[in-house]
């Protein structure tokens, strides 16, 4: 099973963009996300992280911002029914029901919200964000914008998710080894974004000319690929992104690199569900590893324990 783990929700705070706008685009996106075969996206919030800013803010997204009624789009999730068995998660789709108990959408809907932090950005801040919106969001990323608010983010932060800003020529702070240890130590995962770099060739560029860094410390399962797409033709198949990730020399196959946006986005789902939790565990619920990896090719037992292989790979999850 694929997930896109960074879709801009198109959310308009000035309320300049009529909202019937930003529902449509709302739906079209996540019809492309089926149409290429994931089955679950994350719609992100951007928050410049300030204290004045957090103690005022309301998560926008709705539990469940699109209701699915395409005969097409229903025939290709039918044999999707990963909510019922993550219920542990706690996602926040899955409290929403129909008239008879089921679940309100046979699609995985996540709530996501992107801290952009500075060097102004006291560290508690970050915390009191992650504590006070714990149940509002089911992922927090960080966005580090220079060297201090890095430390703050592979050290202490509590996120699930540091996006890395690889589309300039000379990141804005600079990636060591240790840090990028003590991050993947705490479990934390580190998102690649394609948006940028689909709209600018240099962005494109300076991509693939920082990745070697990231390559070299960061293991596999703890890297991420999201489309960051605020327009559907910016979406790209969990395929694409697979081969590309092989190509930037991130996976050493595309079968491997199906991972980004396959077990490695489930583990990551995991990481968020026991940031919540006292003592940072979770209960696991078994699933086909076909659903996981979304592959349709893989051989050998067709379960895992508790989505067991996906998750482990979130280890460390106290720690964060």
């Amino acid at each position: 099973m694929f997930l896109d783990l960074c879709v801009p929700f198109p959310f308009d705070p000035n309320g300049t963009v009529p909202k019937g706008q930003q529902e449509a685009l709302c739906r079209s996106l996540v019809t492309e996300a089926i149409r290429l075969g994931f089955r679950g996206l994350a719609f992100d919030v951007s928050i410049p992280l300030q204290s004045t800013q957090i103690n005022a803010h309301k998560c926008p997204i709705p539990d469940v911002p699109v209701q699915i009624s395409d005969p097409s789009l229903l025939s290709a999730l039918s044999s999707f029914s990963v909510i019922s068995q993550w219920q542990p998660l706690a996602l926040a789709v899955s409290r929403q029901r129909d008239e008879t108990g089921r679940f309100a959408s046979p699609f995985l809907f996540i709530k996501r919200a992107t801290l952009v932090a500075t060097s102004a950005t006291n560290i508690q801040t970050m915390k009191q964000f992650a504590q006070k919106f714990s149940d509002e969001y089911d992922l927090i990323a960080i966005k580090p914008s220079d060297d201090k608010s890095w430390l703050a983010a592979t050290n202490e932060a509590i996120c699930d998710i540091i996006t890395l800003d690889l589309s300039s020529s000379m990141p804005p702070y600079r990636i060591k080894r240790a840090h990028l240890g003590v991050a993947v130590g705490r479990g934390v995962f580190f998102e690649i974004q394609l948006g940028p770099a689909l709209k600018d060739p240099t962005a494109r560029r300076n991509l693939f000319a920082n990745l070697s860094v990231i390559v070299s410390f960061v293991p596999l399962e703890r890297l991420l690929i999201t489309s960051a797409a605020d327009n559907p033709l910016l979406m790209r198949s969990p395929t694409d992104a697979a081969q590309l990730a092989a190509f930037m020399g991130l996976t050493p196959s595309p079968t491997a690199g199906k991972a980004v946006m396959g077990s490695n986005a489930v583990a990551a789902l995991y990481k968020g569900a026991a940031r919540k939790t006292v003592g940072g565990a979770v209960a696991a619920v078994p699933v086909s590893k076909r659903e996981v990896d979304g592959d349709e090719e893989m051989g050998g037992s067709s379960e895992v324990e508790g989505v067991g292989a996906a998750a482990a790979a979130a280890g460390g999850m106290s720690g964060a």
